[in-house]
């Protein structure tokens, strides 16, 4: 194995981190993968970053209470006792937005399973079900 200088290990650590494959650079330099896997956790771990104990209570307390708030307005009959069929629309639209998933449904207490049953296999009401009836219903109105 090749004995490689600090800033040798340090720029391909950079390059992994950039998007380059580690596979690549590791056949480039004739090293082994787990070496390059090896100097990015060091890396990381001289890059940490060190928090004063005041800061970490103030983060804390500041957590603690975005808990409580979360809580709270999980609990309220608001979020309860609006149906799905109303919520969904909404929570498609904060996932246009870019938003996280998980923290949405987590957000509304609403189950994922729900959520991508709706977004991603058609439940916006043109389900064959919904299409089928929408064909029949002017037959049964007919018949009535």
């Amino acid at each position: 194995m090749k004995n490689l200088s600090k800033t040798e290990k340090e720029n391909i650590v950079k390059r992994c981190l950039s998007g380059e494959g580690i596979t690549v650079l590791a056949n480039e330099y004739g090293i082994s993968r787990g070496s390059i896997y090896n100097w990015i956790n060091e890396f990381k771990m001289q890059k940490k970053v060190k928090v004063n104990i005041g800061e970490f209570r103030k983060l804390s307390q500041k957590c603690e209470k975005l808990e409580k708030i979360i809580k709270l307005l999980q609990e309220s009959p608001f979020i309860n006792e609006v149906p799905h069929s109303e919520l969904l629309p909404y929570l498609e639209q904060l996932n246009k937005k870019n938003e996280n998933i998980h923290v949405i449904c987590e957000a509304f207490c609403v189950p994922r399973g729900t959520f991508y049953n709706y977004i991603l296999r058609g439940k916006h009401g043109n389900t064959k079900a919904a299409q089928n009836r929408a064909e029949l219903l002017p037959l049964i109105e007919k018949i009535l």
